[in-house]
């Protein structure tokens, strides 16, 4: 469950166990996108959470951890030949640390192995007040 955070409607969410996960966190990002712009509290948080994936991913990458090489070598088999840095195309994307443009699906099942692999900002979907966890 999503701690309450504010007076919003959307400051928290019960998911049901039959609820799928991914679209009802869609949805709940939506709303709150839908409720102005984010502090700039929140948005230097993001900053944070997402340099530290980032630096995740291209540890796991570097270090050869197996499943993100293996979705990354996949994702590099769709790659458009001669595409570079410069080049830009709709449908397409990086992996992380490829030049080359291959499929976004699969460039995003790559990235998100990776980032993934190692974790290293405790990610949290809620807290309870009065447990001594602050952001």
């Amino acid at each position: 469950m999503f701690a309450r955070l504010s007076n919003r409607k959307f400051s928290h969410v019960l998911l049901k166990r039959t609820d799928n996960q991914a679209i009802e966190l869609a949805k709940y990002a939506k709303n709150f996108l839908d409720h102005g712009k984010p502090s700039e509290e929140t948005l230097e948080r993001t900053k944070l959470f997402h340099t530290d994936a980032i630096i995740c991913g291209v540890s796991a990458l570097a270090l050869r951890t197996n499943a993100p090489s293996v979705l990354k070598n996949e994702a590099l088999q769709y790659q458009i030949k001669g595409s570079g840095l410069s080049s830009v195309q709709k449908g397409y994307s990086r992996c992380l640390g490829s030049k080359g443009l291959t499929i976004t699906e699969k460039a995003i099942c790559s990235v998100s192995a990776a980032v993934r692999e190692w974790d290293s900002n405790g990610t949290v979907f809620g807290y309870r007040d009065g447990h001594g966890i602050k952001f």
